[in-house]
Formats: structure tokens, C-alpha cells, sequence
């Protein structure tokens, strides 16, 4: 038994795409964020005469920060876009899954560097690992898709959401 599901034409799914996408860039470059604490560790290196020499912070993942929570879905949900715009393109299931979390993190990536460029915002490496990690969750379609059947949306309408095959 598969799934069939509806394959929405091509124009369609990279709309959607690029709709995510703009929403993204439009929160991460031009909106000026609220203000949330910074959640770090903070390690001090000492000689041996027990004076603090050197204090580095290092950013921590923490998904109770509802920032890491928006990075996450966001990002996950540009890679199930991704997933789904490339559903019936020629390529293995693993160079889909390759090329679609390259371009969900690599826009994460520009992204955070982008806001280098805005006054009120602040580039991280932690909130590249954590758009990362929404895609990386989001590679799980990859899993489900070998057991659905995509049909187009017309024909999907006319003949109903199950089909045993």
C-alpha cells in the first residue's frame, strides 16, 4: 500500500520555496529583533599561581530560548519546501537529501552573515549549528517519501487519497 500524495506543479512548489525564504531573510535582515538574553559558558583558564588569565564565552544550544525554537522551525521548514520542490526531479533520495540541507544551511549561513551588516543584530556560529539542526530533523522526508506516491494534483482529486499498489 502506498500514499498517495499531491504533487503540486513546479512553479507552484519553488513559489513556496522562495516565499519561505523571503519570509526568513525578511526576519533575519530587515526587522530588528527582541531583545533575549544571550545563554553562554564562560570558561577561565588560570596559571599555575591561581590568578584568571583568560576568560573565553562560548554560545550554549538552548531550545528553551524561544529565538533557537524560531531558527529551528524556520529552517525546517525551508528544507521540507526544499524536499518537496524536489520531489520529482531525477536524483537519488541521497542527492536530494545532500543538495537540500547545502542550500537550507548555506542560506542559514549567509543569512548570519548577513546580519553582520545590520547595527542591531548579531551574527552567530550557534545559530548556524541551530538552523543546521532544524534542516537535519527535517531530512526525515527523505525516510517517509519511498512510501508515497506523488500524483499530480488533478489526478489526485479525482481519484482520492488511497490507493493500494
Amino acid at each position: 500500500m502506498s500514499l498517495r500524495l499531491p504533487l503540486l506543479p513546479r512553479p507552484i512548489r519553488w513559489g513556496a520555496v522562495l516565499t519561505v525564504a523571503a519570509l526568513i531573510g525578511y526576519w533575519s535582515l530587515i526587522t530588528t529583533p527582541p531583545t533575549i538574553p544571550q545563554t553562554s559558558l564562560a570558561i577561565t583558564t588560570t596559571p599555575e599561581t591561581e590568578t584568571p588569565v583568560k576568560t573565553v564565552t562560548v554560545p550554549l544550544i538552548d531550545f528553551s530560548h524561544p529565538a533557537q525554537q524560531r531558527h529551528a522551525l524556520a529552517y525546517a521548514t525551508l528544507a521540507l519546501t526544499l524536499a518537496y520542490a524536489f520531489t520529482d526531479y531525477d536524483l537519488s533520495t541521497t542527492n536530494k537529501a545532500i543538495l537540500v540541507f547545502a542550500l537550507a544551511t548555506g542560506y542559514g549561513a549567509l543569512m548570519e552573515f548577513g546580519q553582520l551588516f545590520h547595527p542591531e543584530r548579531v551574527a552567530s556560529l550557534t545559530d548556524v549549528a541551530i538552523n543546521a539542526l532544524g534542516v537535519t530533523l527535517s531530512l526525515g522526508w527523505y525516510a517517509i517519501e519511498p512510501y508515497a506516491r506523488f500524483v499530480p494534483i488533478l489526478e489526485q482529486l479525482n481519484t482520492g487519497p488511497i490507493s493500494r499498489t
